[in-house]
């Protein structure tokens, strides 16, 4: 055979060698019919970011020193001070002992109290106030002074949503559809997630097969009630 044959068939080998080459790399880029691969760590955090996202909330708790002094009259029953807020609606009222206190609040103006202490008392009150709270004030009206009162630093307090004075928003979230949720969130459609607070669970009847590469995050954090009460919950999340 001579060189110049020879010379032909080493380009026409090496023209084959660099297409399939080419080939290879396009099947290896593009991954025909295989499903992307998902670190379990990026699962979780989706499911957790979207989940706080949905559930949380936040209240805004005032303490009000009070002193009522023996010049309100007992019949007058309520208690005008000034209100450096503008609030109106979206607020609670809370005594020491946790009782809800009624009240009508004018932003910027005055707040009026069901007078509870006949006349004389002194109390700290926690006056609280979110976007989320379904109601407000209650609507009385007086014009007793108190001798003294203080406000004292504003506390922004944030936990979970999960009665019906924020719109229990676990609830709202648990009785959505499963599908629409994973749409919702941008989560992987190959892929599945579960989410247990307490004894409510995410879809309900979901559950990963043995053969699954299953991941599990555990999450401590509060429910936060409404008189801003916090009560230490563990989030389970479950993806694969």
């Amino acid at each position: 055979m001579n060189k110049k044959a020879i010379g032909h068939h080493l380009d026409w080998m090496l023209a084959i060698g660099l297409f399939m080459v080419y080939i290879l790399f396009v099947i290896v880029m593009l991954k025909p019919g295989i499903d992307p691969l998902y670190k379990g760590s990026v699962l979780l955090d989706l499911v957790q970011d979207n989940l706080m996202n949905e559930i949380n909330w936040e209240i805004t708790k005032v303490p009000i020193h009070i002193k009522i002094s023996s010049t309100c009259p007992v019949e007058n029953g309520d208690i005008k001070i000034n209100f450096p807020f503008d609030w109106n609606e979206k607020l609670r009222l809370f005594r020491e002992n946790g009782n809800e206190l009624a009240f009508s609040a004018s932003p910027k103006v005055n707040l009026i109290l069901d007078d509870v202490w006949s006349g004389t008392g002194e109390e700290t009150l926690s006056l609280m106030y979110s976007p989320d709270f379904t109601n407000g004030e209650s609507g009385i009206s007086g014009s007793c002074s108190p001798a003294d009162y203080t406000y004292g630093i504003a506390e922004m307090i944030k936990g979970i949503c999960d009665n019906g004075n924020c719109g229990d928003k676990i609830d709202v979230l648990f009785n959505k559809n499963y599908a629409d949720v994973k749409t919702e969130w941008n989560f992987p459609p190959n892929k599945e997630f579960s989410i247990q607070i307490e004894n409510r669970k995410f879809p309900q009847n979901l559950v990963p097969p043995t053969s699954a590469d299953v991941f599990v995050r555990q999450i401590p954090n509060y429910l936060l009630k409404q008189n801003g009460e916090l009560i230490p919950v563990t989030i389970t999340i479950i993806a694969w």
